[in-house]
């Protein structure tokens, strides 16, 4: 910038001082520059005013962003993990359970095997007891065979007439003896004699 100047003289002490005035149109392209440069500077502090407020707001929203998703993940996870607490509780009650009908069977098994061994005992206490009874009807049928056949061999000493039935002669003595019908001695007198037959055998 070419600033016009006039020279004026003063005199001071013997010597010539020259000073330069600015012109009128200087100081006004001056004070255009310097207004220029303040409109300039201010929308420049206004641009980076409103960069910065941008900017606090960008990190406002990130941090209530961050802090929502915090909460969310926090949430999530504790119903994920109230979830998972929640299954294992009820594992658990499973367990319980299948444990209880485990010892439960295990005792209907107990049960069954002592109420098994107790018939097994019965039946074989059965057994003997039949095998015993067995042996007690044999020796009595065999006793009264003998003692049948014993009494059918007592009427063979009786002396037979030729013109005599010796065995109406024996069904009279029988039936007047024992006060018995006559079929009823008549059918004990054949067993006798086929039972004495068959030893005779």
């Amino acid at each position: 910038v070419k600033m016009a100047t006039t020279s004026g003289t003063n005199v001071k002490a013997g010597k010539k001082t020259t000073i330069a005035t600015p012109s009128p149109l200087g100081q006004r392209s001056i004070d255009a520059m310097l207004l220029a440069q303040k409109s300039s500077s201010s929308q420049s502090l206004q641009t980076v005013q409103a960069t910065l407020t941008m900017m606090q707001e960008m990190v406002a929203k990130t941090h209530e962003l961050i802090a929502r998703n915090h909460e969310d993940m926090k949430t999530e996870m504790k119903t994920e993990i109230g979830g998972v607490k929640y299954e294992i509780k009820d594992l658990n009650s499973k367990l319980g359970k299948m444990q209880e009908e485990v010892t439960k069977n295990k005792q209907k098994l107990n049960l069954v095997e002592t109420r098994m061994e107790m018939v097994e005992k019965k039946v074989e206490d059965s057994e003997q007891n039949w095998k015993v009874l067995y042996c007690e009807l044999r020796d009595s049928m065999v006793q009264m065979e003998l003692e049948k056949a014993s009494f059918h061999l007592r009427f063979q000493n009786v002396v037979e007439d030729r013109k005599e039935d010796l065995h109406a002669i024996m069904m009279t003595l029988i039936v007047t003896a024992l006060q018995k019908p006559e079929l009823e001695i008549e059918n004990e007198i054949d067993e006798v004699y086929r039972v004495y037959t068959h030893y005779a055998r």
